[in-house]
């Protein structure tokens, strides 16, 4: 599978989670609102899936008017911009929760999210630095924020069902 179609299906596989996630939440709500918690994981999931469906398709575009290897650089750049914004969004979400919401959810939950954006923010820089490699860095950083939605997905259930 070359570089274009892991990135469309990554782009696939994430919209079909935003329209499953937008079916279970409007199956699944307490008097028209989820928990904080609940709230975070949702918000990290929706915005993990929106970016790797906007960076899938990205390349592509910006190949329209740059060479490949310029549209790789520049993807990457926007990559790094995407994933600075989220984990922006989703630590402000995170350090404002309140203090007895935090405490309902185990430190566990939050671990693989952070790491896998942390393992992508590591591919991201590495190829900034190393100023090679764009294309795989590129969509390794985007496949991974597939796990994070699935993650996401699946600390919401275990919260809410088990």
């Amino acid at each position: 599978m070359n570089a274009i179609d892991q990135l469309y299906l990554v782009a696939e596989i994430s919209a079909t989670i935003l329209g499953f996630i937008a079916v279970f939440i409007a199956l699944s709500k307490n008097d028209g609102r989820f928990s904080e918690a609940d709230r975070h994981f949702i918000q990290a999931l929706v915005l993990a899936s929106a970016i790797a469906i906007v960076l899938g398709l990205t390349p592509t575009t910006l190949m329209n008017y740059y060479d490949e290897e310029l549209s790789w650089r520049y993807s990457l750049y926007i990559g790094m911009i995407a994933g600075l914004v989220m984990t922006l969004l989703m630590a402000w979400e995170q350090y404002n929760m309140s203090d007895q919401e935090a405490q309902s959810v185990h430190w566990f939950w939050h671990v693989p999210p952070w790491g896998t954006g942390g393992i992508s923010f590591i591919v991201l820089g590495n190829a900034f630095l190393q100023d090679a490699n764009f294309m795989a860095a590129y969509v390794t950083a985007t496949t991974l924020f597939v796990p994070i939605s699935l993650w996401c997905f699946t600390a919401i259930v275990f919260r809410k069902f088990f």
